[in-house]
């Protein structure tokens, strides 16, 4: 009775051995192909076309605002933001973020969030200057992109949508208004934290 426990007990091990073999066996194949996969996928993806497209972008938006081609353009790196000081500075700063904004956007011109833009008129431009910044920031940003404008006037250039004037200084929320703004954004504001949250799960 002894021996013949052993044998079975043996052939119990045996198996499960075999069946844990066949397994590994299995993943391993699953493993060469997602290998295989992910060679093809690094063989098509091109990871210096961001930074290419980014720069040929920033080329152009510079030439539409109407500031002189920086000397290193062709070496710019996506995290140096211009720093000139000056009519040209803002315009640059536009042109720069307007170039990133294109290096971002998918294939459908979707952006991940909205573009919030302060005060475009800095360094007091003049108007023609102006107007330029205005049309770059209304033609050049991605198609789908949600565009909020913070401007001191209004622009022929830039053909929003919606325009929400402030006549009290120093007021963007009156208070008497809280309570219906807060019914109607915090529900989306709580509906994106949902979102982003189901996303990293």
């Amino acid at each position: 009775m002894k021996s013949y426990g052993t044998d079975a007990a043996e052939t119990v091990l045996d198996g499960e051995i075999a069946s844990v073999q066949k397994s590994i066996s299995n993943v391993g194949k699953q493993l060469k192909e997602l290998e295989f996969k992910l060679e093809a996928l690094m063989k098509a993806h091109d990871s210096n076309r961001p930074l290419e497209q980014f720069r040929e972008k920033f080329k152009e938006l510079l030439a539409i605002a109407r500031v002189t081609e920086f000397s290193d353009i062709s070496k710019w790196k996506l995290s140096k933001r211009p720093t000139d000081s000056g009519s040209p500075g803002p315009r640059s700063v536009v042109a720069y973020y307007g170039a990133l904004w294109a290096a971002m956007q998918d294939s459908e011109g979707n952006l991940p969030s909205p573009l919030v833009i302060d005060s475009p008129n800095q360094n007091a431009q003049d108007r023609k200057n102006l107007e330029r910044v205005m049309g770059l920031l209304a033609g050049k940003t991605p198609n789908n992109a949600q565009v909020i404008l913070c401007a001191e006037e209004e622009s022929e250039a830039f053909n929003a949508d919606v325009v929400i004037s402030l006549t009290d200084e120093r007021a963007l929320l009156k208070a008497e208004l809280m309570d219906d703004v807060a019914s109607e954004v915090l529900p989306r504001i709580e509906q994106a934290i949902s979102a982003l949250a189901g996303k990293s799960v």
